[in-house]
C-alpha cells in the first residue's frame, strides 16, 4: 500500500504536466505549472512554461503578420476599377470592392448570401463556379451519378481532369 500511495504521489506532477500539455496542444496556451521543485520533473516544467511563453509569443506575431496582410488585401481591393467579388468556396459572397458594391448593392447585404442570389449573368456566375470549383465538384458528381446508373456489362468512362493523376 506504502509503495502504490508513494508512487501516486510521485506521479501527480507528470499527470498534471500531461494535461495541460493536451491542453496547449489543443491552443489553450493561457497554461502554466508552478512547481517548485529541483529534480528533473521541474525542469520539464520550466521547460513547458518557457514553450507555452514561446508559443503565444509566435501567435501573437502570426495574428499580427495576418492582420498586416488583411489591411493590404483589403486596400488593394478597395482601390480596384473594376469590380471584385470575393466568394467563399461554396460561391457565397465574402467581399465586395465599391466598384462590384455599385453593381450589386451594399456589401452589408451581400455578404454571406449565394452570388447566384445576387448575379443575373450566366457568363459571371460560371467563371465564379469555375473558380471556385463547383463546376468540377457537379461534372463529378454527374459522371459519378451516371456510371452508379449505368448498367454492370457497359463501358465505363472515366473523367480525370487535366493534372491529375489517374
Amino acid at each position: 500500500v506504502f509503495v502504490f500511495a508513494a508512487t501516486r504521489t510521485a506521479l501527480a506532477p507528470l499527470r498534471t504536466l500531461a494535461l495541460q500539455s493536451e491542453q496547449v496542444g489543443s491552443g489553450r496556451l493561457n497554461q502554466s505549472i508552478d512547481l517548485n521543485r529541483s529534480d528533473e520533473i521541474g525542469a520539464l516544467a520550466v521547460a513547458f512554461n518557457s514553450m507555452i511563453v514561446k508559443l503565444r509569443e509566435a501567435r501573437k506575431l502570426e495574428d499580427e503578420r495576418l492582420r498586416r496582410a488583411e489591411l493590404m488585401s483589403d486596400a488593394a481591393l478597395e482601390s480596384l476599377y473594376d469590380p471584385v467579388i470575393v466568394t467563399d468556396a461554396n460561391a457565397r459572397i465574402v467581399q465586395l470592392n465599391p466598384s462590384a458594391q455599385r453593381l450589386l448593392g451594399p456589401a452589408s447585404v451581400a455578404r454571406g448570401r449565394p452570388v447566384s442570389e445576387l448575379v443575373q449573368d450566366e457568363r459571371i456566375s460560371s467563371a465564379i463556379d469555375r473558380a471556385t470549383g463547383r463546376a468540377y465538384q457537379q461534372r463529378r458528381h454527374e459522371r459519378t451519378s451516371a456510371n452508379l446508373r449505368r448498367p454492370r456489362h457497359a463501358a465505363r468512362t472515366f473523367w480525370v481532369p487535366h493534372g491529375a493523376e489517374a
